[in-house]
Order: C-alpha cells, then sequence, then structure tokens
C-alpha cells in the first residue's frame, strides 16, 4: 500500500525503455482503472510515455477489492 506516493520518483529514476511493476489496489468493477489512471497522470506530468505492457491481479485484498500489477514501460524524450 502506498506505491503511488513514490511512483512519480521511480519514472524519473528509471533508464529510457526500462520497466516499472507498480502495484496497487483495485476493486472488482474496475481492477486496473485507478492504478492506470495513477500512470497516466504522472506519466503526461514528467513528458513521459508510458505504455502498460501487461496486467495481473496478484491476489485478494479484501472482499471485492485485489492488489493488482501493471508493468510500465517507459520512454522519455
Amino acid at each position: 500500500m502506498g506505491a503511488h506516493r513514490f511512483l512519480k520518483q521511480s519514472l524519473m529514476c528509471v533508464k529510457d525503455g526500462g520497466i516499472i511493476h507498480f502495484y496497487h489496489l483495485g476493486t472488482e468493477e474496475n481492477p486496473y482503472g485507478e492504478a492506470e489512471s495513477l500512470v497516466k497522470s504522472y506519466c503526461g506530468e514528467l513528458g513521459y510515455e508510458c505504455n502498460v505492457i501487461n496486467r495481473r491481479i496478484v491476489r485478494d485484498y479484501a472482499p471485492y477489492v485485489y492488489k493488482v500489477r501493471l508493468d510500465i514501460k517507459v520512454g522519455k524524450f
């Protein structure tokens, strides 16, 4: 929990073409929605091109809540 607080710093540290494995919590209705929104927001703010190359539900966290992982390929210009 709380990995989103370090996402911006992670994006700035990764090399061009590098991959970040971002973990977040998502609801049953839209498990990846909030995580993808955070990624798009930070990438847009930094001017990076970020592509989600893989999505995965890692495990149940609570009723109707999942721990999810996004694999993000980062392009810097």
